[in-house]
Formats: C-alpha cells, structure tokens, sequence
C-alpha cells in the first residue's frame, strides 16, 4: 500500500515502474529505473541553476575585491599593521570561497555515490 504523503502522479509513476520491473528479465532495467527515478522537478533545477549563478557572481565579486585590496595594499599610506590586516582579510575571504565550493563539491560526489 502506498502511503497517503505521495500524490496521484507520483503513485501512478510508482506503480507503472514496479509493474515493469515485474514483467521485464532485463538485468538493466533496475539501474535504469534508479537513474531516472532521481531526476530533480523543474522547480529543483532551475534553482539549482539560480545557486549556481549566484556562486559565479560571488566568485567575480571576491576577484575583484582581492584586486581592489592588493591595489590599495600597494600604497605608501599605510602602515605595515594595515598591510598585515589586509592580506590576512584576503587569505580570510579565498578560504571561505574555497570552503564553499569544496562542500558543494563533496555534496555532489556524496549524492551520486548513493545513487
């Protein structure tokens, strides 16, 4: 028995999947089924797109601010302490970008190894 969470497309996708596993000796046929079982809905993908947008904008954002601090870094004014704090603010910012994309990363590997 299906249980009342699902909704009537996705029982009926059910149903048909399980009544083809049955009839069909195809050895194939189950990872077949998995692979396309896992696909994201529309809504899922397209904000996953949106994410990754985002993630490039901020990559261009932390490029150019790294260029504008290295620039101003450059400059006479500034005491060597300023010098120390900038570069310690840049070193800051590369490895919270690093972090990001490394666990989105490991998030990737980690769901297709399930699959």
């Amino acid at each position: 028995m299906l249980t009342n969470e699902q909704n009537l497309v996705s029982s009926a996708l059910l149903l048909e999947r399980l009544s083809a596993i049955e009839h069909n000796p195809d050895k194939t046929l189950w990872p077949r089924l998995q692979q396309s079982s896992v696909k994201l809905p529309r809504y899922a993908r397209m904000m996953n797109k949106i994410s990754y947008c985002t993630q490039a904008i901020g990559l261009f954002q932390l490029i150019n601010s790294t260029h504008k601090m290295l620039a101003k870094q450059q400059s006479t004014e500034l005491k060597d302490q300023q010098r120390a704090e900038i570069s310690k603010n840049i070193a800051i910012a590369w490895s919270a970008a690093a972090a990001n994309f490394s666990t989105d990363i490991l998030a990737a590997s980690v769901i297709k190894n399930r699959l």
